[in-house]
């Protein structure tokens, strides 16, 4: 009971902390890597401009956190950037004519038709760049179906031209659910750092790499809607993340898309530093100085005003592709072949496997499944490092470079679900974001399914066959023929 009551001190502490005083505004964090940049390619810079006249202007470059502030707005403003297959609500609607005499009024039609536009309403044009126009309306009148705005246009819109109403309505509810329930352990980024987040372990997880360990997908990043929903309804056994069964329809949904929506803005927070990263960060520039850093920051304001721009159009489109794909039905893990019977051979076929070198589950999960196979204790390469190096402690790491432990099979406890479907898709193609492979390629559909069957009938004490294990093996289960080790695991 001590130990409840003291972890409950800690996690009430940063609220006690803040004090009962007004609540700051939230804002998004930044990733390491784009803090790491110049602040002149973080924050953007003002260069002047000669005019053909003669004269010169002071012009505004945007950097990093400006193209985020102009395509996803801030936690309290979201921006429904219509690039990005997020379902952000609203209700979409089509200039059918304009009014003749008065461009800031057009008849309008709607798939579906609102009952009521208030004055004030946001309304958002959908135009092919990455340009967000925003009008605001002023008027609207359901029998005619003219719909006036507040200010003229700079030209009147063609018919056709789409727009939506009330544009990120959804997302915005979806970010006061977030608030309650997520951001605590989660963060206002979805970075995983919530104020709660140090006192947990394992860590909440971060979103902005678009990496998400349990999911129905064959591809090693991003998860589908229903996988996002599962989790959320559901939770994840043996972490702190909870069921939030009691949510209605409309709540899963909406905080579905704004869990999306992190992620997203996380991916292209990601592709930007990425193209800047190599000769704008502070390490890369450190040397640089005088007439050639000018030359250099000159440069860096020409590259931001034009081909920057056009890799990030070309980064969007790749980034909602993919997003698109995961939603195909094919992107999903789905057995072609009937999971094979429970039985004592299917289970010795299944134990073949986990022991043998082709999976070697033995080297991470142990030989008797307690998860503490020898490369818990081995020093593990940090992947991409150059030049090589290892982690400074022993163990496995996930991508998050967070220690973590492979699952104790003993206890009968899946993160990713217990259904025998969860554990084939966790077979098949592993679990994101950590060491655990997948191995669709290695073994045939039958054979995962044995796999299945002998690792669900670990924690049966009795149910699996006896079977002669070496000496090695007995040490790196932590096993004797004396007994078990000194290790209380």
């Amino acid at each position: 009971m001590r130990c409840v009551l003291l972890l409950t001190a800690a996690l009430l502490l940063p609220l006690v902390a803040s004090g009962c005083g007004e609540v700051p505004e939230a804002q998004y964090s930044l990733s390491d890597d784009t803090l790491k940049l110049i602040s002149e390619a973080r924050s953007g810079m003002r260069i002047t401009v000669q005019q053909a006249d003669g004269s010169s202007e002071r012009v505004e470059i945007d950097g990093v956190e400006n193209w985020l502030f102009n395509l996803f707005g801030t936690p309290e403003s979201p921006v429904a950037w219509q690039r990005l297959p997020i379902d952000y609500g609203g209700v979409a609607g089509e200039v059918a004519a304009v009014t003749e005499g008065d461009p800031s009024s057009f008849t309008a039609t709607f798939t579906d038709p609102p009952l009521e536009v208030e004055p004030g309403t946001s309304l958002q044009w959908v135009t092919p760049g990455d340009d967000l126009v925003v009008s605001t309306v002023s008027e609207w009148d359901p029998v005619s179906q003219v719909l006036s705005l507040t200010t003229e246009l700079d030209s009147p819109p063609e018919a056709g031209t789409q727009f939506v109403l009330q544009p990120a309505d959804q997302l915005a509810f979806g970010r006061k659910l977030y608030m309650t329930h997520c951001m605590h352990c989660h963060g206002v980024a979805g970075d995983g750092n919530g104020p709660t987040a140090k006192y947990l372990n394992p860590r909440p997880r971060d979103y902005r790499q678009g990496i998400f360990k349990f999911t129905s997908l064959k591809q090693k990043v991003r998860a589908s809607r229903d996988d996002l929903r599962r989790v959320i309804q559901y939770g994840i056994p043996g972490t702190y993340m909870p069921s939030f069964m009691l949510l209605s329809e409309k709540e899963f949904s909406a905080i579905v898309e704004y869990v999306r929506f992190l992620s997203m803005r996380g991916e292209m927070e990601k592709a930007m530093t990425g193209l800047l990263a190599g000769d704008y960060s502070r390490e890369a520039v450190a040397d640089v100085k005088g007439d050639e850093r000018n030359e250099m920051l000159a440069a860096l304001a020409e590259y931001l005003g034009g081909g920057f721009r056009e890799e990030l159009s070309e980064e969007a489109t790749v980034l909602a592709e993919s997003w698109q794909e995961v939603e195909e039905p094919d992107a999903a893990i789905q057995p072609t072949v009937a999971r094979v019977e429970d039985s004592a051979e299917s289970r010795l076929r299944g134990r073949a496997l986990y022991l043998g070198k082709k999976l070697d589950c033995k080297g991470c999960h142990g030989v008797t499944g307690e998860g503490n196979g020898p490369q818990t204790i081995a020093y593990q390469e940090i992947p991409g490092s150059q030049p090589a190096q290892k982690y400074p402690a022993p163990g496995l790491y996930d991508a998050w470079n967070q220690p973590i432990m492979p699952r104790d099979l003993t206890q009968g406890i899946y993160r990713g679900g217990r259904r025998p479907l969860d554990l084939y898709r966790r077979v098949h193609s592993g679990v994101k974001g950590t060491p655990m492979a997948g191995f669709a390629n290695a073994l045939t559909e039958k054979d995962i399914w044995d796999v299945v069957n002998y690792v669900m009938s670990i924690p049966f004490e009795g149910q699996q066959p006896a079977a002669e294990v070496s000496d090695s093996e007995q040490v790196a289960s932590g096993k004797t023929q004396h007994g078990t080790s000194g290790s209380d695991r």
